[in-house]
């Protein structure tokens, strides 16, 4: 979604059109429980409890949807040429744009898979 975005910035801009990428983090919404269906795999089961013991912990902790709704509508009304509104994730995608792609996947991976 993120790369679709920047290519159709460039291409729609000569037409005036503004292209805005929503980027949100943890939200508390119904999300952490309307998502959990899934296909059974007995490898990936320890990682995936993992994974959703920390993505319910998040989902406790964030803040509510209304957070994403003011930022939808500043991306909608500021009239800048802005492309990232990030929604409580700013951290990760500043750690994401300055970290080497090697370094970056070393940290989530070593965060998702510690114990």
């Amino acid at each position: 979604m993120e790369g679709f975005s920047e290519s159709l910035q460039f291409e729609l801009k000569p037409f005036n059109i503004k292209v805005k990428l929503i980027e949100p983090g943890a939200i508390k919404t119904e999300f952490y429980d309307r998502s959990q269906d899934r296909v059974e795999a007995p490898d990936y089961q320890p990682f995936y409890d993992r994974t959703m013991a920390r993505l319910q912990q998040a989902g406790q902790k964030a803040p509510g949807p209304e957070l994403v709704a003011q930022t939808l509508w500043q991306a909608a009304t500021d009239n800048s040429w802005k492309l990232r509104y990030p929604v409580n994730s700013a951290d990760v995608l500043w750690f994401r744009k300055l970290a080497p792609e090697g370094l970056f996947r070393a940290v989530i991976g070593w965060y998702l898979m510690r114990k």
